[in-house]
């Protein structure tokens, strides 16, 4: 394999014999076509294991928003859909919270400006601005957490085949969407009566606990985009799924 160098540039490049195709150490990689040199890279990737918003990596890094924000946008994309873990076994439990998060910039508001707070009763959906965020816990073990646009049945029947191993025991709440579960697997507690808890240790303290760490988390990103908000929710599983390493002492898990 011959070698030489971009022309003006410090890169240095490969020649393929098999497809006479040129290359760098960027090639095939998130990377690829930036410009900006990799130790800046894996700098805001060991940033974004902190809470660290995009304007404080752009001052920090020396960069401007914009550059930043798509730096940013492009890492996160790497660990979206990416479960570190197997399907979840044992004792899973499965629950939803409701994020408010809508469209941000001119081109996307074709509406005139909601109220303050986005006050709307009742559960919320991704086109009432409060979108559904789905989360599964195994006691113990893993984590799933992802947005949708609403917790229809169809919807929790998806998360539940992919995510959850067959023979592991569910429990939820009584909402309805819940009930296509397979009834030997599956218990609930109805929180409209009071019941958090049943013999045998049927409870969802855990994945509401999970969302008690979600929920802080989210709200250091103030007028999060509810197009970007499953990127978002993507960097918190990835942290959480990771979070008994020492990021100052660790590498990179970017």
């Amino acid at each position: 394999m011959r070698t030489g160098r971009w022309r003006d540039t410090p890169n240095q490049r490969y020649h393929c014999r098999s497809c006479d195709k040129w290359f760098n150490d960027k090639t095939g990689t998130i990377f690829q076509d930036t410009r900006l040199p990799l130790r800046v890279w894996f700098f805001v990737a060991f940033m974004l294991q902190f809470k660290v918003s995009i304007l404080e990596i752009s001052k920090t890094v020396g960069i401007n928003y914009k550059s930043a924000f798509h730096m940013v946008k492009r890492l996160r994309s790497t660990v979206y859909g990416k479960n570190i873990s197997d399907k979840l076994r044992g004792v899973v439990e499965m629950d939803e919270a409701y994020v408010k998060a809508g469209s941000k910039g001119k081109k996307e508001l074709n509406r005139e400006a909601r109220k303050r707070g986005l006050k709307t009763k009742g559960r919320g959906t991704y086109d009432t601005d409060k979108v559904p965020v789905i989360a599964i816990v195994e006691r113990g073990g893993g984590l799933s957490i992802q947005p949708h646009r609403n917790v229809k049945s169809k919807v929790v029947l998806k998360r539940y085949l992919r995510d959850i191993d067959p023979d592991a025991v569910v429990y939820t709440d009584d909402y309805v969407s819940y009930n296509i579960l397979p009834d030997d697997k599956h218990e609930s507690v109805n929180h409209a009566i009071g019941e958090y808890s049943k013999g045998g240790g049927v409870h969802i303290n855990t994945v509401e606990a999970e969302f008690s760490i979600y929920r802080p988390w989210m709200a250091t990103f103030r007028g999060v985009s509810k197009k970007n908000l499953y990127l978002y929710t993507a960097h918190y599983q990835f942290i959480r799924l990771n979070r008994e390493m020492n990021p100052l002492v660790e590498c990179s898990l970017w």
